[in-house]
């Protein structure tokens, strides 16, 4: 999520511990900050919530344009997105 002040997410996924690790330090070296959603069979989950941030961070929208608002529902529906993925899957 873009908010003034804060890294960019970047979601990445796989199944190698050695592997996302390089990859998360790769991703935190450009300044951006790595999100972990599992195993290689959450991989396509990431690209559909794509369009929705990219919607959420467009110049007023939500209830405030504070960064503060701004993370605090990026936050929610980052976690509503991953509850609703996992609970789906079980």
């Amino acid at each position: 999520m873009l908010v003034q002040g804060c890294p960019l997410d970047v979601f990445f996924a796989g199944d190698d511990a050695r592997a996302k690790g390089t990859v998360s330090a790769f991703i935190e070296s450009l300044g951006l900050r790595p999100l972990d959603v599992g195993g290689l069979e959450m991989a396509r989950r990431p690209e559909g919530i794509g369009p929705l941030l990219m919607g959420l961070a467009r110049p007023g929208v939500g209830p405030s344009t504070s960064p503060s608002a701004s993370a605090f529902s990026a936050e929610r529906t980052r976690t509503a997105f991953f509850r609703r993925i996992i609970h789906k899957e079980q």
